[in-house]
């Protein structure tokens, strides 16, 4: 493991990237979930479990999570993407990988998503594990996190669950045609869904099946949100298994 940085419009957002011991690897991008950082269990296991196959991988903290600079606050879908787009533009200029994969979780499969659509030509797979289009409708019903609000009337800030967002985080899900993306992306994508899913209704995955021309959908039977325990080596194995 070695430790990287990557740096955007005075940002500095902090990874991790993992290589095998070859010449020329396939790499994949990690995209961590709302409120998460790159440490979390899953995302290190599918890291090192990705390393041990022979795929390089990349993880970092979307700006204003985790270790990297910024202000959560000021966080939306699209400095997301930004992010995003700042690691695969260097990550392409390297002349050691062949492939470049996506894999998102929760809101990192909407990010994961949208910059699938932007970059086709670079994204032969993506995979999305729980992916998180309810939060467009969570926030267009005034609800997120247990918290309430007038989504017609979005205040400056909203403290949802535990996390303090800002008025455009908001705003920047509104009108996000999530679907419109999926839509357009011709590349293989293999969805992972838990049926026991807190947070994501297994309809939406359902729908990203539908939308994407080229998909599979794999339903973990009871796996929860962030595939906890033993659901989180079935999530990995099936991760493996598309890539390799």
């Amino acid at each position: 493991m070695t430790k990287i940085n990557f740096k955007r419009d005075g940002l500095t957002l902090v990874g991790q990237v993992e290589r095998p011991f070859a010449e020329k690897y396939d790499l994949a991008i990690l995209l961590h979930g709302l409120g998460d950082n790159q440490d979390t269990s899953l995302m290190r296991k599918l890291s090192s479990s990705l390393r041990n196959a022979g795929i390089a991988n990349i993880r970092f903290d979307f700006s204003g999570q985790g270790g990297s600079s910024g202000k959560l606050e000021e966080m939306t879908i699209f400095s997301e993407l930004a992010d995003a787009s700042t690691v695969l533009e260097e990550v392409r200029s390297n002349p050691h990988v062949n492939n470049i994969y996506l894999i998102g979780h929760s809101m990192g499969g909407v990010v994961a998503t949208l910059l699938a659509d932007l970059y086709p030509d670079l994204l032969p797979k993506l995979v999305l594990l729980a992916p998180a289009a309810s939060l467009k409708d969570y926030i267009n019903n005034g609800e997120l996190m247990g918290t309430s609000f007038d989504p017609n009337n979005i205040p400056n800030k909203v403290r949802a669950g535990k996390l303090t967002l800002g008025s455009l985080f908001f705003r920047s899900f509104k009108n996000l045609s999530i679907y419109g993306s999926a839509g357009r992306y011709k590349g293989e994508v293999n969805i992972i869904q838990g049926t026991n899913d807190e947070a994501v209704a297994v309809s939406y995955a359902q729908k990203f099946d539908h939308v994407f021309p080229n998909s599979q959908l794999n339903l973990i039977e009871n796996a929860d949100h962030s595939f906890t325990e033993s659901f989180e080596d079935k999530a990995v194995d099936q991760v493996i298994k598309f890539l390799k």
